[in-house]
């Protein structure tokens, strides 16, 4: 056994202190306990992706030919990620350089990259953490990366080829999501609190807090799926929107949200980037603030369900509490390290009521998201983004923050500065990713022939399957014609929307 401080050690680790008398120092000790806690999140986080999966089957009504054409197409998209995320992906993102505000320089195919577990060396990247080895770091961030791409090729699923979907993802994870991981989560780009003057100099105010992503992970996998939605049409006949096909498995997409709400627990504590240096105090309150939050959605869906329970024609939706609770899941990220548990839970409860007007405004504008994607993940993440700039107490800023970040505009002390910071940040993910996914998806909607999308191995089947698939997410639309057509046999099928 080698020693720490007098405190014994497992004989694996005795190879670390070779040449320093078999001993092991702190500094050593804490890199491995760090890069530890990087990697099992990590895993933690992939868990997304079998969520997502099971979300997606379970809500869209797919016969079992559709059910493996949907997690080919996932499969594809997360090793197209890989690529994307390791050539240019992560080097856009963290590469370092003297005026690299905008976007990083260092790292293609991660030349130059090793673990490392001194800040002082040059060739190493952090975002938080000096004891975080790169590698590992290079792993986690790469898992965000992919739950970017899976979030947004979902949502426009049976809309086009394999082919596009990976051409989509290729865009996605190695330009536009790297831009604006580099503006608010490395210590070179212009939004972010973990900014360092030494590397650049377009800092605004103390950087935007999002921790975990509601803004930079979130937002804009919501912001490319809702523009995939308007350029590449609706999923089916509009007239069948509301409708919900027997196929349907509310059991399935019920795992599906359980296993997305494990994931959040490694991709928000797992932000800390280790457990030395008393952040291991700042994981803990993360998890916490994370499951309060689940459970004020949880609470607010059930509630307003119950309200709109009053209406004669209403059917109970299992849909609205499910993405009420992922909804509070996303909002909470940004602000899970400086809140307070009742500003968690609250954030929580409004987290229901963001998703549901956002439901039926996109219902209103005609976009078809048989998921509800959109709402979850982009105005969730808005909201969540916006209101971390409100809440973030000065003792919990200080902890999980560099000196000098500001706290929330709701507490004394504080000021109006971090809550405006937070609003450009919100609008600047906003514009960068509907502009930027605009582009490319009309050049995917023109590549896509007619024919071509008729015979895509996620739409290769009859009209009739085609016409039974939901438009799960409240729809407005289908609220007007129950009340105001007349009914049919067709019509008798339908069950009412969550909004009814």
């Amino acid at each position: 056994m080698a020693d720490v401080e007098g405190v014994p050690l497992p004989a694996e680790l005795d190879d670390l202190g070779e040449g320093n008398g078999g001993n092991v120092s702190l500094v050593e000790f804490d890199v491995v306990v760090d890069l530890a806690w990087i990697m099992i999140t990590a895993f933690l986080g992939l868990l997304g992706h079998v969520g997502l999966a099971l979300r997606e089957v379970g809500m869209m009504g797919y016969t079992m030919k559709d059910v493996s054409d949907a997690l080919e197409k996932n499969v594809l998209v997360v090793a197209t990620s890989v690529f994307a995320w390791w050539s240019v992906g992560y080097a856009f993102a963290f590469g370092r350089g003297s005026g690299d505000w905008f976007i990083g320089t260092q790292f293609f195919f991660l030349a130059s990259t090793r673990s490392c577990p001194f800040e002082d060396e040059d060739l190493c990247v952090y975002s938080r953490s000096p004891s975080g080895p790169t590698y590992a770091f290079f792993f986690q961030q790469w898992v965000y990366a992919s739950i970017v791409a899976t979030i947004t090729t979902s949502t426009i699923a049976k809309r086009c080829s394999n082919m596009m979907h990976a051409a989509y993802t290729l865009a996605l994870i190695g330009v536009i999501y790297p831009v604006v991981v580099h503006w608010m989560w490395s210590d070179s780009g212009w939004l972010s609190a973990f900014f360092d003057p030494r590397n650049s100099w377009g800092r605004f105010y103390s950087g935007v807090v999002d921790f975990a992503g509601s803004g930079v992970v979130y937002m804009t996998a919501g912001a490319a799926a809702m523009v995939g939605c308007f350029i590449l049409g609706p999923l089916k006949p509009e007239e069948n929107a509301g409708r919900i096909s027997p196929t349907n498995s509310l059991a399935l997409a019920s795992t599906g949200t359980f296993l997305l709400w494990v994931c959040f627990y490694g991709l928000a504590s797992g932000r800390t980037l280790g457990l030395s240096n008393g952040f291991a105090r700042v994981a803990e309150k993360v998890v916490v603030m994370v499951t309060l939050a689940a459970g004020g959605g949880g609470i607010g869906g059930i509630a307003l369900q119950q309200l709109l329970s009053f209406s004669p024609k209403y059917e109970p939706s299992g849909t609205l509490v499910l993405n009420s609770v992922l909804g509070a899941l996303v909002a909470v990220q940004a602000g899970s390290s400086v809140i307070e548990p009742y500003a968690a839970f609250a954030i929580g409860g409004f987290a229901a009521p963001t998703y549901l007007a956002s439901s039926a405004l996109l219902d209103f504008v005609h976009l078809i998201d048989p998921l509800g994607n959109v709402s979850v993940f982009f105005f969730c993440g808005a909201y969540g983004l916006v209101v971390a700039g409100l809440l973030g107490t000065t003792m919990n800023t200080t902890a999980s923050y560099p000196e000098g970040q500001n706290c929330g505009w709701f507490y004394s002390g504080c000021n109006w500065k971090q809550f405006v910071t937070n609003i450009v940040g919100a609008v600047m993910v906003a514009g960068w990713t509907l502009l930027t996914s605009l582009g490319v998806f009309l050049a995917i909607r023109w590549l896509q022939s007619d024919s071509e999308r008729s015979d895509t191995s996620v739409s290769s089947h009859s009209q009739d399957n085609v016409q039974a698939h939901p438009q799960v997410a409240p729809s407005w639309k289908f609220w007007k014609r129950k009340h105001n057509a007349p009914v049919t046999e067709d019509s008798t099928a339908a069950v009412p929307s969550p909004l009814d």
